[in-house]
C-alpha cells in the first residue's frame, strides 16, 4: 500500500479531534515502516542515481533490506506494544499499533518486494501472489482498491475534522493518489 493510504487507515482508526499527542502518534506509526524507503529515496536522489539503480539495486542491497526489515518488524513493534502495558505513556500504544497496522495491511500486498516481517526472530518473507503494485499480480486491480479506500477514509475524516489543516492534508492525500501513478509513469518510460 502507498504511504497516504496507511496514513489515512491510522488516522481512521486512532485519531481523535484535539487530540494532538495521539494524533501525532498515529501518523507517525503509519510512516515509520516506509522512512526507509523515503531515506533511501532521498539519499539517492542526491547522489544522483537514476530511478532505475534506486529501484532494482540500491532498494534489493542488503544495507536498505536490513533497514526495512528493522522498521517493518512484528516483533519489534509487538514489543513495543507490550513495554507499554507496564509503562505510562499511552501514546507509545497508538505509536506501536500504528505501526503493526502498517505493516499487517502490507503483508498480503508486497511480492517481489516482500519485507522480512519477523525479523530479528527470522529472515524469512511472505511473497504475496498478489501485489498492490505489480501488473502481473493484480497490481491494477489492488491499486483501484486502495484508491476506493482511501476516499472513503477521505470523508470519514473529514467529518470529523473541521480543522484546515486537517482537511488540506486529506486534500494532499487524494492529490498523491493522482500524482504517485504519474510520478512511477514518467520515471520509468
Amino acid at each position: 500500500m502507498n504511504t497516504q493510504t496507511h496514513i489515512l487507515v491510522s488516522a481512521a482508526l486512532f485519531a481523535e479531534p484535539g487530540a494532538t499527542g495521539r494524533n501525532v502518534a498515529a501518523v507517525a506509526g503509519a510512516l515509520v515502516p516506509d522512512v526507509s524507503i523515503y531515506t533511501m529515496y532521498s539519499w539517492a536522489k542526491l547522489t544522483g542515481a537514476s530511478e532505475f539503480e534506486i529501484w532494482r539495486e540500491m532498494h534489493f542491497s542488503p544495507f536498505w533490506q536490513d533497514v526495512a526489515a528493522a522498521t517493518n518488524s512484528l516483533p519489534i513493534y509487538g514489543a513495543l506494544l507490550l513495554i507499554r502495558l507496564v509503562s505510562l505513556w499511552p501514546i507509545v500504544s497508538v505509536f506501536a499499533a500504528s505501526c503493526l497496522v502498517h505493516i499487517v495491511l502490507d503483508f498480503p500486498f508486497h511480492h517481489s518486494d516482500a519485507h522480512r516481517n519477523f525479523w530479528p526472530i527470522t529472515d524469512w518473507r511472505f511473497e504475496s501472489p498478489i501485489s498492490y503494485w505489480e501488473p502481473a499480480r493484480w497490481g491494477e486491480w489492488v491499486s483501484l482498491g486502495e484508491v476506493a479506500l482511501g476516499f472513503a477514509l477521505v470523508i470519514v475524516l473529514w467529518r470529523r475534522f473541521q480543522s484546515r489543516w486537517v482537511r488540506a492534508s486529506l486534500l494532499a492525500a487524494l492529490v498523491a493518489y493522482v500524482a504517485v501513478p504519474l510520478h512511477w509513469s514518467a520515471a520509468f518510460t
